[in-house]
């Protein structure tokens, strides 16, 4: 028999190269992955069958459980008729064609070997990689990769009636591009007509393709009823963009671009957004960000990280989320930098843009125009010795008061000696900081400071095996003596200094400010341990222990403004508890103790039990005397078969009003998926509240349509996934 091929019946299903959410919910079918074995291009057609008949004509006929395959490829029919002159391959009634990736089965159809053109007539497919099933009415393939169906059916619904299905009049695919176009499309939910598009087009793999997503709609008490429309741009393989119309009842008609890039070099994003004449506000509003990287083969790199606003209110009224509305500074940076084995440079220019109206121009950060920063570092010198050098030239500039530029050095040398669970490093440096000021009130203009910087950092680990060997538990000490001398510095001003939050890091931090306009003075030991318990085989850890104090043997003289001189002898007690011990059970803890005025400075628990991905509840709680006192709760879970229940809030104990909270139902079947949800959460830093409501529906297969309520559900809940 002449060699032929079938041809690959799998273009019957280009159509559904849409990506697909994974499947995994309990009772429906499991996403089957297509095994393809290898085979060369010239794999002879095998036929088989009950009777066969051969005429003088070339002409051959087959009957009964006639069976034609080429490699992985089946063909089954009762009847086929196969014309050597011609090459015409024709099937009558009912017969079923099958690969790895799907099955078909076609009332009619007929094979030209010699154009390679292939017809199918009332076919109906099941796709099980997907899954999914539907039907044409009739198909023509050409051998060119050009695939043509009528009155396509699809769905992702196995059952007979099925929930939702998508039509198409006519459906035209081109396999060698990659990509597709459908007329009159139709979507049905429910029996009831959803959506209608005259022409639609899409890829048929994971290349992108420019078109039209499908909208989102929420309602909200800022923005009343929305509707954001996007449509994707793919303008090159590595970048494109998204343009959204974004049409707000009670604001009008806003205008957003996301536009991506990506180099050998380089990546980044940009994105604009444009409200003209907001209906509430009277004003035309816009938002930009740019966030670029570049990086090159010799260690230098660029970047840049800019956003502006047109008003101090635009996030809190169009933002997407409470922590657009918390924020206060718009970041403005754009810096050069250079990492090597010895040398690092920074070079730098920044400032901000102050979005909190309550914020007075004294207390507005300060431009930093431009800052340059260099630093060495030389292991295994002489002696053993290591050597490092840190230096900085910054010029400050601000709305009101004191304006200058700041020179700062620091060389400094250690000896660090390490062996097995052990390391003891002494240090010693000395750092000098210059200004030049302007716009000062002070006599003295150029004011500078010095002082010696010395320590000795060491630590030991332990090790030991339970009894059971299962677990290893570990030990680890750690001291550090620091010492600084006072030096006076109330001449000199404060630029980008502050004092950060104590914690267990911070305890072995020479310097107690971070910036650099103090030096702060001290004679202090630095003593802490941390204990672990990891499994054996895995090094999975269970839990994770650490409790450190400072001892301070001189008082700390040194100040910024605003700040009081710190007398007492030792540093609060700060303790870290971290455990994933018990089964679906997982907590942290931190607590700050003052020692000297016995009482709690900082207290915060989360606790999280998690069964499977779509069962997860937190707690947590976090208290700081006289700034907050905050107790939130999140979950997630399944009310039967189908319906799961989601909701968190966050609560103020100290104010006594709720900060957020948010409540969600949705419906999860095998094909297809209802969520919604109500939100209220602070909107303005004044603290009054919006209040959303969200909808939408997902079509497993296809697309969703609605607000996006599935990433809130599981960008509020800890641990918390759709799916199982």
């Amino acid at each position: 028999m002449t060699k032929r091929r079938l041809v690959p019946a799998a273009i019957l299903i280009s159509l559904l190269g849409v990506p697909v959410a994974s499947l995994a919910v309990e009772g429906c079918p499991v996403p089957v992955e297509p095994v393809y074995p290898e085979q060369s291009d010239e794999v002879p057609i095998e036929f088989t069958a009950d009777e066969a008949e051969v005429t003088a004509e070339g002409i051959s006929s087959f009957q009964g459980s006639v069976i034609v395959r080429q490699g992985y490829r089946e063909l089954e029919a009762g009847k086929v008729r196969y014309d050597d002159q011609t090459g015409q391959v024709t099937v009558e009634g009912r017969a079923t064609y099958r690969e790895p990736a799907f099955e078909i089965s076609a009332r009619d159809g007929d094979y030209d070997a010699r154009t390679g053109e292939a017809r199918f007539f009332d076919a109906q497919y099941v796709v099980p990689s997907r899954p999914a099933r539907g039907e044409a009415r009739k198909l023509v393939a050409a051998s060119d990769g050009d695939v043509t169906l009528k009155d396509v059916k699809y769905t992702t619904c196995m059952e007979e009636d099925p929930d939702w299905q998508l039509h198409a009049e006519k459906l035209d695919l081109d396999l060698r591009e990659s990509r597709g176009a459908a007329r009159k499309v139709k979507l049905d939910f429910k029996g009831v007509r959803l959506m209608y598009f005259p022409y639609l087009s899409f890829p048929l793999s994971d290349a992108r393709k420019s078109g039209l997503l499908l909208p989102e709609f929420r309602n909200s008490d800022s923005a009343g009823t929305e509707i954001q429309i996007p449509y994707y741009l793919n303008l090159a393989p590595n970048m494109d963009a998204t343009l959204t119309g974004r049409w707000m009842s009670a604001r009008g008609l806003q205008m957003l671009s996301e536009y991506r890039y990506l180099t050998g070099r380089s990546f980044g994003q940009a994105n604009f957004e444009y409200l003209p004449d907001d209906q509430r506000y009277g004003k035309d509003r816009y938002f930009t960000h740019w966030d670029h990287l570049t990086r090159f083969d010799s260690g230098w790199r660029a970047s840049v990280d800019v956003q502006d606003a047109s008003d101090s209110e635009y996030l809190e009224d169009l933002g997407a989320s409470i922590s657009d509305t918390s924020q206060t500074h718009l970041l403005r940076n754009a810096e050069v930098s250079y990492l090597g084995e010895v040398w690092q440079f920074v070079a730098r220019a920044r400032n901000y843009q102050t979005i909190d109206s309550g914020v007075q121009d004294q207390d507005k950060p300060a431009q930093q125009l431009p800052q340059l920063l260099l630093s060495g570092t030389w292991a295994d010198g002489p002696l053993g010795l290591s050597y490092g050098f840190n230096s900085e030239i910054v010029s400050f500039d601000q709305k009101e008061g004191t304006d200058g530029v700041r020179l700062a050095v620091e060389p400094g040398l250690s000896l660090p000696l390490e062996g097995p669970g052990y390391f003891l490093i002494p240090e010693v440096a000395w750092r000098l900081t210059e200004y030049d000021l302007r716009n000062d009130d002070s006599d003295n203009d150029q004011p500078s400071v010095e002082a010696p910087v010395a320590s000795l950092d060491a630590g030991l680990l332990f090790e030991r095996e339970t009894p059971s060997g299962k677990y290893v538990q570990t030990l680890q000490p750690r001291m550090l003596y620091a010492y600084i001398p006072y030096r006076n510095q109330d001449d000199v001003p404060v630029f980008d200094t502050a004092l950060p939050d104590f914690n267990y890091v911070e305890l072995f931090r020479r310097n107690r400010f971070v910036g650099g306009d103090r030096i702060g003075d001290t004679n202090q030991l630095s003593v802490g341990v941390t204990t672990r318990l990891l499994a054996a085989e895995t090094g999975r850890e269970f839990l994770r222990a650490t409790l450190g104090q400072a001892f301070y043997f001189d008082d700390r003289r040194v100040t910024i403004p605003g700040e009081t001189q710190e007398g007492n002898n030792e540093s609060d007690l700060v303790a870290e508890l971290g455990l994933d011990i018990f089964r679906n059970w997982n907590a942290n803890l931190g607590y700050q103790w003052d020692v000297d005025n016995q009482e709690t400075q900082l207290a915060e628990m989360r606790v999280q039990y998690r069964p499977a991905d779509n069962k997860v509840a937190n707690a947590s709680y976090r208290y700081r005397p006289g700034i907050l006192e905050q107790a939130s709760f999140s979950a997630g879970w399944p009310l039967t078969h189908r319906w799961s229940v989601v909701g968190s809030i966050d609560y103020s104990l100290r104010d006594s009003t709720t900060l957020e909270r948010m409540i969600g139902l949705q419906y999860e079947s095998c094909c297809w998926a209802m969520r919604m949800a109500s939100s209220r959460e602070v909107s303005n830093r004044d603290g009054s509240k919006d209040t959303a409501i969200m909808l939408q529906l997902d079509f497993k297969g296809l697309a969703g349509l609605g607000s996006n309520a599935r990433n809130r559900f599981e960008h509020d809940i800890l641990g918390y996934s759709v799916y199982e």
